[in-house]
């Protein structure tokens, strides 16, 4: 078997693995994205010690307020969740972790910039 074959398999075993743990995967996905990212950059809003740029949630924040910026949240994981239900498996788990890797990312820069 090549190299290139090898990690492959390796892939595919590994997507296998956390879409067998799928339920956990999209936990810490909402965990991650949904409550993280919202909490710091509501507690950033609410110190003044940050202010929101992004270029949908900005203005749902100015008319909405935190029901704004939530919905925006729920409406994105709606949509992330039923692009993971129309792909199939085992490669559909890419869904929740980019859900992840973006809610870390960004929980971790609203951390750092009310530091």
């Amino acid at each position: 078997m090549s190299r290139l074959a090898r990690a492959n398999a390796t892939i595919v075993e590994t997507a296998r693995r956390l879409d067998d743990r799928r339920v956990a995967v999209w936990a810490v996905a909402v965990v991650a994205y949904g409550v993280g990212d919202l909490a710091t950059t509501w507690y950033g809003l609410r110190t003044g010690a940050a202010r929101e740029v992004g270029p949908l949630a900005a203005p749902l924040l100015a008319g909405s307020g935190l029901a704004g910026m939530v919905a925006l949240k729920v409406a994105s994981l709606v949509l992330i969740y039923a692009v993971w239900r129309a792909t199939p498996r085992p490669v559909r788990v890419g869904s929740p972790l980019a859900l992840v890797a973006c809610g870390v990312a960004v929980t971790a820069w609203n951390l750092a910039m009310l530091s």
